[in-house]
Order: C-alpha cells, then sequence, then structure tokens
C-alpha cells in the first residue's frame, strides 16, 4: 500500500471546492472500472473521506479543506492507494505515484473550477 500526505492551496472559495471535489470524486481514478464507494460526508467541518474499490484497486481518500480567506482555501489530502494483483507484490517498482495522481487532480479541480 502506498500511502501519501499533501497540502495544496487554492485562491477559490471553500464551498466552490468543497463541492466540485465531491461532485468529480470518480475522476481521481482513470480507468472505466466499476469502482464501489464508501463516503463519509462531514458538512459542517468540510470534511470529505471516501474510498473507492474495484477487483484491483483500493483507493481511500480523506480531504480537510480550510479557509484561509475569503477566496482562500487549503486542502490536506491523505490518500492511501492499494493496487490488488500478484505482480505488484512481487516488483514493487511498478507501483503506481499516489503524488503524482494527487497532483493531477487538483489541477482538474482548478480546471472546472476555472470554466
Amino acid at each position: 500500500m502506498q500511502v501519501e500526505e499533501k497540502e495544496y492551496e487554492l485562491e477559490y472559495n471553500i464551498d466552490d471546492i468543497y463541492n466540485l471535489v465531491f461532485d468529480n470524486r470518480k475522476k481521481i481514478v482513470e480507468k472505466d472500472d466499476i469502482y464501489t464507494e464508501t463516503i463519509k460526508e462531514n458538512i459542517e467541518n468540510k470534511r470529505l473521506y471516501y474510498i473507492l474499490e474495484s477487483k484491483f484497486i483500493k483507493f481511500e481518500l480523506d480531504f480537510t479543506f480550510h479557509k484561509i480567506s475569503k477566496n482562500s482555501t487549503k486542502i490536506k489530502v491523505y490518500a492511501a492507494y492499494k493496487y490488488r494483483h500478484f505482480i505488484t507484490d512481487l516488483f514493487s517498482y511498478l507501483n503506481v505515484n499516489v503524488e503524482h495522481i494527487l497532483d493531477d487532480y487538483i489541477k482538474y479541480i482548478e480546471e472546472k473550477i476555472n470554466k
């Protein structure tokens, strides 16, 4: 299992970012596989925790949103990624770069909010 913890600061309203992350939560995984989803949402504290699972992957994400100013938000992301396949158990260099996935996802959210 790969674990990554990152912080991002975006120059947008906290509610807009929270809603976009919630609405586009499945965009973080690229494949068109069938996923079961478990969501735990804490709207008051602006926290979103969810798990996406398919036959081959389990992706656990925990987003915490902090308001810095009226139009500025800090996002803390905890991500745990597990690819369930015997090949990745044998060859650890085939693991996915979770940091790259998170960076691409935040770029996607920024593009969506700018439209």
